[in-house]
C-alpha cells in the first residue's frame, strides 16, 4: 500500500517534462504572485504602524475609490489582452498590435478621471462621503498619477508570461517591496510618505511599461511560447 502511494504521489514521467517546460511559472512566477499579494496591503499597515488608526483609515478609503476601475475595467481590457497577445505571439511571434490597442484603450478610459482626480479629489471626497474624510481627498489627488499607471500597466503585464519573462517579473516585484519598505520606514509625515510612494512607484511602473513594450515585440531566443493557452 505504501508503495502504491508513493508511486500514485510522484508525478509521471509526463508530467515531469510539462513541470520542466513550464518552470518559469513555478519557479517565479508563484513567488512573484505571493509577493505581490503581500505588497498590496504592506502601505496601509506601514501607515497604521508609524502614523496611527486615523492614518490608515484615510489612505485605505482612498485606496478602496482608487482601485476600483482597475478591478473594473482594466480586468475586461486584460480578458481580451490575453487572448489576442497569445493569437498574435503564435501566428508572427510577437504582440505589437495587440499591445498598441490595448494601450490606447486603456489611456482614452483611465485619462479623465484620473485628470478629475487629479484636479478636484479633495472637494469631490468631501461631497460623496462628507467633509472628515476630505483628507482622503488630498491623498487621492497625490496618488492619482499612480493610479493611472496601474490603470494601464496591469492589464498588459500579461505579457511577462506570454514572453516567459517571468524571472524579470519577480527582480521588479521585489524592487517594489524594498521601495516600499524604505518610503514608509523614513520619518516623513503622512503626506510625504504617501508622495514618495507614489514617485516610486510611478517610475517603476514606467520602467514595467517600457519592459512589458519591449518584449511585446519580439519572440524570445528559444522561440517558445510560454504563455498557459
Amino acid at each position: 500500500l505504501a508503495r502504491r502511494l508513493r508511486r500514485g504521489a510522484s508525478p509521471t514521467p509526463a508530467q515531469r517534462r510539462y513541470l520542466h517546460a513550464h518552470r518559469a511559472f513555478w519557479r517565479y512566477a508563484l513567488p512573484s504572485n505571493v509577493l505581490n499579494a503581500a505588497i498590496g496591503p504592506l502601505p496601509l499597515l506601514l501607515i497604521g504602524a508609524r502614523h496611527g488608526v486615523l492614518a490608515a483609515g484615510l489612505f485605505a478609503l482612498t485606496q478602496r475609490v482608487l482601485a476600483a476601475p482597475v478591478s473594473l475595467l482594466a480586468a475586461s481590457v486584460q480578458e481580451v489582452f490575453k487572448r489576442e497577445s497569445v493569437r498574435q505571439y503564435q501566428n508572427s511571434g510577437n504582440c505589437r498590435p495587440a499591445w498598441r490597442h490595448a494601450a490606447r484603450v486603456l489611456l482614452l478610459l483611465g485619462f479623465l478621471p484620473s485628470l478629475l482626480l487629479l484636479l478636484a479629489a479633495p472637494p469631490l471626497f468631501a461631497f460623496a462621503f462628507g467633509a472628515p474624510w476630505r483628507a482622503a481627498g488630498e491623498l487621492a489627488q497625490i496618488l492619482a498619477p499612480l493610479y493611472f499607471l496601474n490603470f494601464i500597466a496591469s492589464p498588459l503585464s500579461y505579457v511577462f508570461f506570454v514572453a516567459g519573462r517571468q524571472k524579470i517579473e519577480l527582480a521588479w516585484q521585489l524592487a517594489l517591496f524594498a521601495m516600499t519598505l524604505a518610503v514608509f520606514a523614513a520619518p516623513l509625515t503622512l503626506h510625504q510618505s504617501v508622495a514618495a510612494y507614489a514617485s516610486g512607484y510611478s517610475l517603476l511602473y514606467l520602467v514595467y511599461l517600457h519592459m512589458s513594450y519591449r518584449y511585446a515585440l519580439a519572440r524570445d531566443p528559444a522561440g517558445r511560447l510560454h504563455a498557459a493557452r
